[in-house]
């Protein structure tokens, strides 16, 4: 049985003052690999969308540019994991954080 790593220390991203003077609001998903020991060794963005004042998504996007995509990635390579499990054993895995501006 494998239970999936989970987050110990969540980094906010820095929310960038080109994004906050455009007044823009946006997500961005982030897959990352969490080695046996916890720490983020590989990450890369999956998704990214822009959102309504609900914090609802209104479109995914390519690219959201302000530097939002550096900030995420940045910002989740300094996470902090309790490390997947495999028969008692941690291991390295996968999973994915999602991470917001302008909310």
């Amino acid at each position: 049985m494998q239970i999936s790593p989970r987050p110990v220390r969540i980094v906010e991203p820095q929310y960038t003052e080109r994004a906050r003077s455009e007044n823009v609001r946006a997500s961005v998903t982030v897959k990352v690999l969490v080695d046996r020991f916890g720490h983020v060794k590989e990450a890369s963005i999956t998704k990214r969308s822009l959102l309504n004042k609900q914090r609802e998504p209104t479109r995914r996007v390519e690219k959201l540019g302000y530097g939002l995509e550096d900030a995420a990635l940045s910002a989740a390579r300094r996470w902090q994991f309790r490390p997947a499990r495999q028969n008692g054993e941690a291991v390295r895995s996968y999973t994915t954080v999602t991470l917001s501006f302008g909310i």
